[in-house]
């Protein structure tokens, strides 16, 4: 979904929105972080993490299911750089949940860590 990129893949989790609008989610995905806007639109995490912000080409209209959240509007990238730090990328996925679910926004990590996030990364929730 997103090309090909020079980064580690070790560690990265995927964040899915109930939203139409990427840009309203991403800005609140990224308020409490200590970040910049890169030249392609991605957002840098202080600690080396890129966090992207794309339209689910899978999102459908019908959220019933499951497995509903992959059928969700937007999807986060969260991407550990070749810089990143160590557990960076869990810490980040965590903030960005908190912050969403404060909107409040539906939103749920799929990754191999979500099992130790909050509310197992969202999914204890829907």
């Amino acid at each position: 979904m997103f090309g090909e990129n020079n980064f580690s893949t070790t560690e990265d989790c995927m964040i899915y929105v109930d939203s139409h609008d990427i840009r309203f989610a991403l800005s609140h995905a990224i308020a409490s972080l200590d970040c910049d806007e890169s030249d392609n639109g991605a957002v840098i995490v202080r600690g080396g993490i890129e966090i992207r912000a794309a339209h689910n080409d899978y999102g459908t209209p019908d959220d019933s299911g499951p497995d509903e959240f992959l059928q969700w509007w937007t999807v986060l990238e969260i991407i550990p750089l070749h810089n990143a730090l160590e557990g960076k990328v869990r810490e980040v996925s965590e903030r960005i949940l908190l912050s969403l679910w404060g909107v409040p926004l539906r939103a749920v990590a799929a990754c191999d860590f979500k099992l130790e996030l909050p509310h197992r990364g969202g999914i204890d929730l829907y």
